[in-house]
């Protein structure tokens, strides 16, 4: 990255979480900021107008910029240091915990893995995912929105300094816009309620489930955030069990998305995370992985739309030619394949999709910014072949694989063992 676009980065890095901060966690402060500024350049107008209102423009000049230096000074100087660990202990735990109970009608199980479990159904791939004539409509709601806003508002101080000790560790992350889910996703229904969410709201709320913040107050240590005691979690008796997504805006779970590619010369290629990376850094990746944005749902109207056109730019962002060259980027099909659940980001919801790519895969361009190119590449021709790469991916002791990774591969695998001719279709497999 050269130094102009990383200075370009840092600079919109702030004003996004300027945004954040006076917008959305503290819009009182975000007034008084605003009027302390209009103080102030009425004061210099005032001097400028008329240079005997010196007064007038040392009062109200000298007015705003005290007030402005010192919301700045304390919310972006003054943010204490901040202490973060994982939850070993309850990191262990989710190991153990049980998908809800219509989640386990209709399947799903807790998978476990080096860096975590994921919670999937093989049912749920086969009978849905890889069913033509599933899908659910998309309904667009603002009251989840509403809620996780109040929530975020009625801890606004942890938050902000949570916040900016993320910015200060030199994360350089963007709110961008989301869809998250708020209603369940299951076999029987035809219906997901969607509404507008953010990646900060998602990195406040279910990405910090495995954390424990604490911040050294006066010699005293004060725990700021424990995700055990905020998880989206219900006692069944002895059993803990995860709950499904609904409109309380306990936490912002937005839809990501994995893309699991094979090139015209018939290989597929995996990723390894940047360092740069909030989550899964230095581990294996799909071809194509992030999250949905509210941008991608312009013109769709169904979920399986919604994933394939996300997934499909994640997968572009992540592994095109972006030096501006002709390389005819082409993706032939694509076709989902799988849905998991990952619960050390609260739960959050992940679909994987199979696709053919146009391109030959010297092609692939790793985006530097994202993944890098560990010469993860394996040559499947046939569907023999395939599945002996996935489940050398799956089996391989030395290579840690992301849990994104895992549930796309897990997926893939079930859909080459109950669904062969769906995988041969979209892979030009005879």
């Amino acid at each position: 990255m050269t130094r102009d676009k990383f200075r370009m980065k840092r600079i919109r890095a702030f004003f996004d979480q300027m945004a954040f901060l006076y917008v959305r966690l503290n819009p009182r402060r975000g007034l008084f900021m605003l009027i302390s500024i209009v103080v102030l350049l009425g004061g210099i107008a005032a001097f400028f107008l008329d240079p005997n209102n010196l007064m007038l423009f040392v009062v109200l000049g000298g007015f705003g910029s005290a007030f402005g230096a010192w919301c700045f000074w304390n919310d972006f100087l003054r943010a204490p240091s901040l202490s973060w660990s994982k939850d070993i202990t309850f990191v262990r735990k989710l190991n153990d915990y049980r998908p809800s109970r219509p989640e386990e009608a209709d399947g799903f199980v807790t998978v476990s893995n080096t860096d975590g479990p994921i919670v999937r159904s093989e049912t749920f791939d086969v009978e849905c995912m890889l069913n033509p004539d599933w899908d659910m409509k998309l309904a667009v709601s603002d009251v989840p929105r509403r809620n996780l806003l109040r929530r975020l508002r009625s801890d606004s101080e942890n938050f902000t300094a949570i916040l900016r000790s993320k910015a200060r560790s030199g994360s350089m992350f963007f709110n961008e816009q989301k869809v998250g889910v708020a209603s369940p996703i299951r076999r029987s229904l035809r219906e997901l309620m969607i509404y507008r969410t953010d990646y900060y709201s998602s990195a406040l709320t279910g990405d910090m489930a495995e954390s424990i913040v604490e911040a050294g107050i006066h010699g005293d240590c004060r725990v700021l955030h424990q995700g055990e005691t905020s998880y989206p979690s219900v006692e069944d008796g002895k059993l803990s069990r995860f709950v499904e997504f609904d409109r309380s805006g306990h936490i912002s779970s937005h839809l990501g998305v994995d893309v699991l590619a094979v090139t015209s010369d018939y290989y597929l290629q995996v990723w390894v995370q940047a360092k740069e990376n909030e989550h899964s850094k230095d581990m294996a990746a799909p071809t194509g992985s992030g999250s949905i944005d509210w941008a991608d749902r312009k013109g769709v109207a169904s979920l399986k739309k919604l994933i394939e056109t996300g997934g499909l730019r994640e997968l572009q962002e992540e592994s095109a030619d972006r030096k501006g060259n002709a390389v005819a980027w082409e993706v032939k099909r694509v076709h989902p394949i799988g849905y998991f659940r990952m619960p050390h980001r609260g739960g959050k919801p992940q679909f994987a999709l199979l696709a053919k790519l146009g391109v030959l895969r010297a092609e692939l361009v790793a985006n530097p910014d994202e993944v890098r190119n560990a010469n993860l590449h394996y040559y499947v021709p046939n569907l023999t072949a395939l599945r002996e790469a996935v489940e050398s991916l799956l089996v391989e002791p030395k290579r840690l694989l992301s849990r994104p990774l895992l549930g796309a591969l897990l997926a893939l695998h079930t859909a080459i063992e109950k669904r062969p001719q769906v995988v041969k279709e979209v892979l030009d497999y005879e």
